[in-house]
C-alpha cells in the first residue's frame, strides 16, 4: 500500500486532537458552528438595540464587525457581549468605512472579563458621581479634569484587584491606582473594609462611551446619560473621598475605624 505524502502526520494530527479534545474533529467543527451563529445573533441583537433608528441607512464598518463577531460571538460573559455589542453598533456610518471603533476593539479582545466589569464599575461610578454633583448645580464638564479626578469603589476582592488594575492601567483604560482598607463597626461587628482609588483616563472614558454606542458623545460624560449596561450590576458602594464612599454604606450606627 502507498502512502500519500503527509497522510501519516495528518492521521496522528487527527488521534491527538481526538484524545486532546475529547470529540471528534468534526463534532467539533459542528458545536463550534452552533456556539458561533448563537453567539453572533445574540451580538446583533444586543447591537441593534442599541441602535437608535435602525432604519438610518448606516452600515457596520467590515473590519470591526468581523473582528467583533468572531472574539464576541464566543464569549459567555454578559459585560462582554455588552461591549462588543455597543462597539458593533458605534462601528455604523453612512458609507460603512469608519474604523474609528478599531482600537477599542482590540482593547476589548486583551482584557479578561472580570477586568472589563472592573472598567465598567469605575466610569459608572465616576459617572454617577458627575451626574450627582450635575444635580446639585455643579455643572462643569471640564474634559481636563477627568485625567485628575478620582473615585474610589469598595467591595473588591484584594487578591485578584491588584492584577486587574495593572491590566486596565497597561492598556491606557486608567493612569493610576491604589488599593487600601479600613475598619469599620457596624452592630457589633467589625469589618475590614477593602476599597481602591482609581484616576481614569480619556481612553479610558471613550471606551466606556462607546460600549454605549454614544462615543461621539463622550465629552459629555457626566452630564449625558449613558445609561446602565444591562444585568450588569454597577457597585453601591463608591465616592470621591473615603468619607464620601462611607457615607453609603448602610447602617446609622457604621463607626468608621
Amino acid at each position: 500500500m502507498v502512502v500519500e505524502p503527509g497522510t501519516a502526520a495528518v492521521a496522528v494530527a487527527a488521534w491527538a486532537g481526538n484524545k486532546l479534545l475529547g470529540p471528534t474533529v468534526d463534532a467539533l467543527g459542528d458545536d463550534l458552528k452552533k456556539l458561533y451563529q448563537a453567539g453572533r445573533d445574540r451580538l446583533i441583537s444586543r447591537a441593534t438595540e442599541k441602535v437608535k433608528d435602525i432604519n438610518d441607512g448606516k452600515r457596520a464598518n467590515l473590519r470591526v464587525a468581523r473582528d467583533i463577531l468572531w472574539n464576541g460571538a464566543f464569549s459567555e460573559s454578559t459585560v462582554c457581549v455588552e461591549y462588543y455589542a455597543g462597539l458593533l453598533a458605534a462601528s455604523r456610518s453612512m458609507d460603512g468605512l469608519d474604523e474609528e471603533t478599531a482600537p477599542f476593539v482590540d482593547v476589548v479582545k486583551s482584557l479578561a472579563s472580570r477586568q472589563l466589569k472592573l472598567h465598567y464599575n469605575i466610569y459608572r461610578s465616576i459617572e454617577r458621581i458627575r451626574e450627582e454633583n450635575h444635580a446639585r448645580g455643579n455643572k462643569s464638564i471640564d474634559v481636563a479634569l477627568i485625567e485628575v479626578e478620582e473615585v474610589l469603589v469598595a467591595g473588591i476582592d484584594p487578591h485578584k484587584s491588584a492584577l486587574d488594575l495593572q491590566v486596565l492601567k497597561r492598556n491606557g483604560l486608567i493612569s493610576e491606582f491604589n488599593t487600601d482598607s479600613t475598619r469599620i463597626n457596624q452592630e457589633g461587628q467589625e469589618f475590614l473594609l477593602f476599597y481602591c482609588k482609581v484616576w481614569p483616563t480619556t481612553f479610558g472614558t471613550m471606551l466606556y462611551a462607546a460600549a454605549h454606542n454614544q462615543l461621539e458623545w463622550w465629552q459629555a460624560f457626566g452630564s449625558r446619560h449613558f445609561g446602565e449596561i444591562r444585568d450588569v450590576e454597577p457597585p453601591e458602594f463608591y465616592g470621591s473621598s473615603l468619607k464620601e464612599l462611607l457615607d453609603r454604606l448602610p447602617g446609622d450606627d457604621l463607626d468608621r475605624r
